[in-house]
This record gives C-alpha cells, sequence and structure tokens, in this order.
C-alpha cells in the first residue's frame, strides 16, 4: 500500500489501513520511541523529511537535557509485573538509567496516584488500575 506502519513483536503484523497481514518487515528497533519517528519520517513527502530531520536535530541538541515521556513509560512498563503491581525499587533503578534529568519515582508515582492511574498496595508497591 506504500506507507509504513509498526506493530510489537508480540502481536501478527496487520496493515494499519487495509488489515493485510502480508507486511514486508523492513527493520527493527530497541524503544517506542525510534520506531515511532522512524515511522512518521518514512510516512513523510520526500520533500519535507529533510526540513523535519534537520528541525529535529536541533531540537534534540537543545533538549538533551530532557527526558521523554517514552522513556518514561519504559520505566514503568519494566518496572511492573505480570500482576500489574509496580516496585517503587525497580522504577528507581529504571530512572537511573536515565540519568540526572529524569523525574523521581515519587513524583511519578504521585502524578499517577493523583490522576487515579495507580494506587498503593504497601509501602513499596503499588497497582495499576
Amino acid at each position: 500500500m506504500g506507507h509504513t506502519f509498526g506493530f510489537s513483536a508480540r502481536v501478527e503484523a496487520n496493515c494499519t489501513i487495509c488489515g493485510n497481514s502480508n507486511v514486508k518487515k523492513i527493520r527493527e528497533f530497541e524503544t517506542a520511541e525510534e520506531l515511532a519517528l522512524a515511522v512518521s519520517q518514512s510516512n513523510l513527502p520526500p520533500e519535507l523529511a529533510s526540513k523535519v530531520k534537520l528541525k529535529l536535530e536541533e531540537s534534540s541538541k537543545s533538549n538533551n537535557s530532557q527526558v521523554s515521556k517514552f522513556q518514561i513509560n519504559d520505566c514503568f512498563n519494566k518496572s511492573t509485573n505480570e500482576l500489574g503491581h509496580i516496585n517503587i525499587e525497580k522504577l528507581k533503578i529504571e530512572l537511573k538509567k536515565l540519568g540526572n534529568y529524569a523525574p523521581s519515582a515519587e513524583q511519578l508515582i504521585g502524578q499517577a496516584e493523583l490522576e487515579g492511574e495507580m494506587i498503593r498496595i504497601d509501602d513499596e508497591n503499588w497497582e495499576w488500575i
């Protein structure tokens, strides 16, 4: 069909437009952020792609001290067990990998509690709602 889309390795790939399962795998990415960027760039008209790429590179240089939502979500995913429980110590370990600019585990969990996304189970664990 001439468009690019991404999918998780855990599911069968189907075209996002027509649903056809006869798709061609072009590349694999380690993070959802890398995948999202590659898909969006692949679907841009060629005359815009170079301009957008330049703007993103400039933005990346000026914002290299920020942590993305994709990175935060990845930390949450890695800290959540199969029961949907998140351990604060595991979250702290994952956030530490992001460097000094990541928000604290307490800030993130507190925000999620305020937004009604998780509830406290005990002193170290929370459950996604």
